[in-house]
């Protein structure tokens, strides 16, 4: 029997991993040399280096080859820093920059497949800095993404995804979100589970999120060191969520006040996977059955 579970579940994550970048783990714990970049790289891509107007026509400008940006490993982490928000044309300070940051396998973007398990989706918030600039009394955005389609835009404009959200307002408000959120209509997202925090007592905080199949339905689940804030369900059928597309958004408002918008974050070990749930017995033996009969026969 227990050689039976092991060749079944051998050839069902053979199944899950048979596309390309179709995965069942992954993982970056930014080890190596300071200044090293991380993306665009062979484990990340930034892309969605733009600027947008906030107001008027919410046009889009693109701003590679004229930033500032650092996606480079400091520290053992990942340092992140857009921007900053400075005037690219003539036009007043409401305005966002924005990269996106998307894990890659062999040079392909991954993907997984929910296929009855648990996604796990796993990061480290180090330290995070920003000033008075802000827009929405939102000074800067990190945005850990599980959306159901392979976008790299901000998740705002989708409507099918689970995140963890890493948000900082301006420097005065003096606190920094720790959040999970869920897609539903787009141009915006519902937060099921938040923590506050004061960015000078900050200590390094692991955030985690599950989804999980759940008899045709998914239930998500938020932690924070360990600690279950709270679980949401009946969102999003196993059928929406089939495919999940994991990248990060990286976004700095300016445009309520004359300052303009700085700050940096940094965060470690990124990780993502796939599992079955416990106890899995019965299922493998369902997945079982089409190749006893092979064997039998």
């Amino acid at each position: 029997m227990k050689k039976l579970i092991a060749i079944v579940s051998v050839a069902l994550i053979a199944t899950l991993t048979a596309n390309a970048g179709l995965v069942t783990s992954w993982s970056d714990n930014f080890d190596g040399v300071d200044g090293t970049p991380v993306a665009t790289s062979a484990n990340w891509d930034a892309t969605n280096i733009e600027w947008q107007i906030m107001g008027g026509d919410w046009s889009t400008h693109d701003r590679v080859g004229n930033n500032e940006d650092q996606y480079i490993i400091s520290n053992n982490q990942f340092y992140s820093y857009v921007g900053p928000c400075t005037l690219y044309t003539n036009v007043a300070l409401e305005q966002q920059v924005r990269v996106s940051y998307i894990p890659k396998e062999a040079g392909d973007r991954i993907s997984m497949d929910l296929a009855n398990g648990i996604v796990t989706l796993e990061i480290d918030l180090e330290s995070v800095w920003g000033n008075e600039g802000n827009r929405w009394d939102a000074n800067q955005e990190f945005k850990v993404v599980l959306p159901a389609d392979p976008i790299i835009t901000d998740s705002h404009t989708a409507t099918k995804y689970y995140q963890i959200t890493f948000g900082m307002r301006k420097a005065s408000l003096s606190n920094v979100i720790v959040k999970a959120e869920v897609g539903g209509t787009a141009g915006g997202a519902a937060t099921f589970a938040s923590t506050d925090n004061v960015p000078t007592t900050l200590t390094p905080k692991t955030a985690k999120l599950t989804v999980q199949a759940v008899g045709g339905d998914t239930v998500a689940k938020f932690y924070v060191d360990g600690t279950l804030i709270n679980t949401t369900n009946g969102v999003f059928t196993t059928t929406e969520m089939a495919t999940l597309y994991p990248y990060i958004w990286y976004g700095k408002f300016s445009g309520d006040g004359m300052a303009i918008a700085d700050g940096a974050i940094f965060v470690d070990n990124y990780s993502v996977n796939w599992v079955l749930p416990e106890p899995s017995a019965f299922l493998l033996l369902l997945l079982a059955v089409p190749l006893w009969k092979r064997f039998r026969g």
